[in-house]
């Protein structure tokens, strides 16, 4: 069994189809006991070689599901920011930020 639901890794997935700004790619997958997940990459700001880049990561051992909830939490207060925030907008186009919501979804090292 894996420490990450579904849910939360339907949850990056759904950010991506729902936020045009959000890019979505996979980095690899992970297989345990016969089951492969996706680990997955949400990013989106400044696509300048160059910029500065905020890189965030969560479900590192698994069982600690609640890193993933802030990243996805976060993500979705920005992107909702974006609408009426133009310090940030300005912000976002200078920088990148990455995330890596569920980087061990087995909870297992």
């Amino acid at each position: 069994m894996f420490a990450a639901t579904p849910r939360e890794l339907g949850h990056i997935q759904e950010y991506a189809e729902r936020y045009s700004e959000l890019s979505l790619s996979t980095l690899t997958h992970i297989k345990h006991q016969g089951v492969e997940m996706p680990i997955q990459q949400l990013s989106f700001g400044s696509s300048h070689p160059s910029a500065p880049c905020l890189i965030l990561t969560g479900s590192i051992h698994g069982v600690e599901r609640i890193g993933s909830q802030i990243i996805l939490a976060f993500i979705r207060s920005l992107l909702k920011r974006r609408q009426w925030d133009s310090q940030l907008n300005d912000t976002l186009n200078k920088i990148r930020i990455l995330t890596v919501p569920v980087v061990n979804p087995w909870g297992s090292p």
